[in-house]
């Protein structure tokens, strides 16, 4: 927070050549995080209207698709609970805002997407958890939960979206962003026998893939 930096390569999927291990193209969804926003669910990698890309998304709790050949964003939508700082860590990269304590982090750095997507049939299956961190000073390093017991929900996307230079963040149409049900313990969702369940000792049922 006092020296801004745009920190490469954090909170970002990067795309290796398999041979040489060299950089080939990335996308940073979060620079300058101060939040402990990682990009840390494995990306995945589809096919869209012809064109290969990654789906990647993390603490931030936004989820990403980019071309996989150039690491251009394609659409990027927010999932779970916010509390309107998404952008944050750029404009303290760009000196707009000015960043004062107390301060709450909506979705907070164990919260947003801690866990493994899904893909299938061209939807996007994400588990949240909705759990917000407050920092009491701006020396923290990470804060204290905030609020109450942590909640979640499974939401689906819709692959075929908008280009990113068409949509704002804000923009969840019905017909590309459902949520299908509530899952407070924000584990896995994994898609088998055209159903969507999520991970863990109690399992879950939500819905059948389709219409």
């Amino acid at each position: 927070m006092t020296h801004p930096s745009a920190h490469l390569y954090t909170d970002s999927d990067v795309t290796l050549d398999a041979a040489t291990g060299k950089l080939r193209c990335y996308y940073q969804g979060v620079p300058n995080d101060y939040m402990d926003h990682d990009m840390q669910a494995l990306p995945i990698s589809a096919v869209v209207n012809g064109v290969l890309v990654v789906v990647g998304s993390g603490k931030m709790g936004i989820v990403y698709a980019m071309n996989a050949s150039t690491g251009a964003l394609l659409w990027k939508t927010p999932v779970g609970e916010h509390n309107g700082i998404d952008d944050n860590g750029l404009l303290l990269l760009e000196h707009k805002i000015t960043l004062k304590a107390p301060y709450t982090i909506l979705p907070g750095s164990l919260g947003g997407v801690l866990s493994n997507m899904a893909v299938a049939d061209g939807t996007v299956y994400v588990a949240t958890i909705d759990l917000a961190i407050k920092a009491t000073s701006l020396s923290e390093v990470v804060g204290i939960t905030a609020g109450s017991a942590p909640a979640g929900e499974v939401e689906a996307l819709s692959l075929d979206r908008l280009p990113a230079s068409a949509a704002s963040v804000d923009q969840r149409a019905d017909r590309d962003r459902r949520k299908l049900g509530d899952h407070p313990r924000g584990r896995s969702a994994d898609v088998s026998d055209e159903r969507v369940r999520r991970e863990g000792p109690t399992g879950g049922l939500y819905r059948a893939l389709g219409p």
